[in-house]
């Protein structure tokens, strides 16, 4: 699967974001590949952004039974469609061809 991931804008970054994880049928070795890269690029941008500690308890809250948007909002104080802007918006600039 080529993508031109680098052509992608914000909206097209939440489309991609909304839809990623969900199942399906098969997903080849590129499919994951770009899944877990994108997955890593906006992990990073979370570390930077709000530091180890408030992901790891973002991380506990929600795998001890808080809904995803209850634990990214009490925790990183977004909702989860701002969450989704602001990954989709560093997923733009790593893309970019011209950083």
């Amino acid at each position: 699967m080529e993508t031109d991931a680098n052509t992608y804008d914000v909206e097209r970054w939440i489309a991609v974001l909304r839809v990623m994880f969900q199942p399906h049928v098969s997903c080849g070795p590129t499919q994951d590949y770009f899944k877990y890269a994108v997955g890593m690029f906006n992990w990073e941008l979370l570390m930077t952004t709000y530091g180890s500690e408030v992901m790891h308890h973002t991380l506990v809250d929600f795998s001890t039974g808080a809904t995803f948007a209850d634990a990214v909002t009490a925790r990183l104080g977004v909702s989860p469609a701002r969450l989704d802007e602001m990954l989709a918006g560093h997923l733009v600039r790593v893309f970019a061809l011209d950083h």
